[in-house]
């Protein structure tokens, strides 16, 4: 949802810069604001390890998506503003690992990335929460044996048809 970020970082007064990354068609007046557009691995890992902290805006969808592009921010210790939608709460905790505000709400967004902007101490401990639950509870081997042991439960209940 970049309209609600766009519109949110409007209202914030600040000098830092908004880098927006992954969609090229974005168009803005705001001088603050870089349209990066899709970018290699490398360099998007280089652009999160840089940056404050990280804005992930989602619509409220019927379907599961941006789990990835969370856990890769999280890895890398970093503070991430995400939309309270179904597909984010099963990873964060609100104020712990991660801000989460209401899907499409421009103030709550702004005042999300004010609060970041102006308490470095809570972007350092959402940043070091969230890579260590990362490190802890959503390695690759933790998520396939959570994976295999739903899949054993369904087998054993007969529901597999």
């Amino acid at each position: 949802d970049y309209q609600t970020l766009l519109d949110a970082f409007k209202l914030v007064n600040t000098d830092t810069k908004l880098r927006i990354i992954g969609n090229k068609n974005i168009t803005t007046n705001d001088q603050r604001i870089e349209i990066l557009g899709p970018i290699e691995k490398r360099e998007l890992n280089k652009q999160i390890q840089k940056a404050k902290f990280c804005v992930l805006p989602l619509e409220n969808r019927n379907f599961s998506f941006g789990q990835m592009t969370l856990l890769q921010q999280m890895y890398f210790g970093k503070a991430v503003i995400t939309a309270k939608v179904p597909s984010m709460i099963d990873y964060v905790e609100n104020n712990r690992t991660a801000i989460l505000y209401e899907s499409k709400n421009i103030e709550e967004l702004k005042n999300s990335i004010e609060l970041l902007l102006n308490d470095y101490e809570l972007r350092i401990n959402l940043g070091k929460n969230s890579k260590m639950i990362v490190n802890k509870k959503f390695t690759e081997n933790n998520m396939a044996k959570e994976i295999y042991e739903f899949i054993n439960e369904i087998v054993k209940m007969g529901k597999y048809e």
